[in-house]
């Protein structure tokens, strides 16, 4: 018989895999995406395909930001989940290591913010350009 403990865990540890997956799968498309849009393959990005380019990041920003907004809350949680004991291996009580790390969020957060402002300002700039070849001029 499965106790309500276990279930617990066993939710923890599905959703720490889920957070592994996918933050991987981010992490590699955002190198893919950087391999196409960095220069190196292509020196030119027109308008058109940066305002796409843009919305994309947007949208990946707008997502992260919301992982980003829920983790001090999560962490702190951390503190009283009935499942598990929350353990620091530097000498210091699990809830210091938890304020700094908001700490160092907070700002961050607000950073975010200010960048989603600014690639939704660069999507303004360009929205109205487009290009053809050369030759069809």
């Amino acid at each position: 018989m499965t106790t309500t403990l276990d279930q617990a865990i066993a939710r923890l540890d599905h959703s720490d895999q889920a957070i592994d997956d996918y933050g991987a799968a981010v992490a590699a498309a955002c190198q893919d995406l950087a391999r196409v849009a960095n220069g190196c393959r292509c020196a030119v990005i027109p308008a058109p395909t940066a305002w796409v380019l843009l919305s994309h990041v947007r949208v990946g920003l707008q997502h992260l930001q919301e992982v980003l907004d829920y983790l001090p809350d999560g962490l702190k949680r951390s503190l009283s989940d009935p499942a598990i004991v929350v353990i620091d291996a530097d000498d210091r009580e699990p809830v210091e290591s938890i304020d700094l790390a908001v700490a160092a969020l907070e700002p961050a957060l607000n950073q975010v913010g200010d960048i989603l402002t600014r690639l939704e300002a660069a999507q303004a700039a360009i929205g109205a350009q487009s290009w053809h070849p050369t030759y069809e001029l």
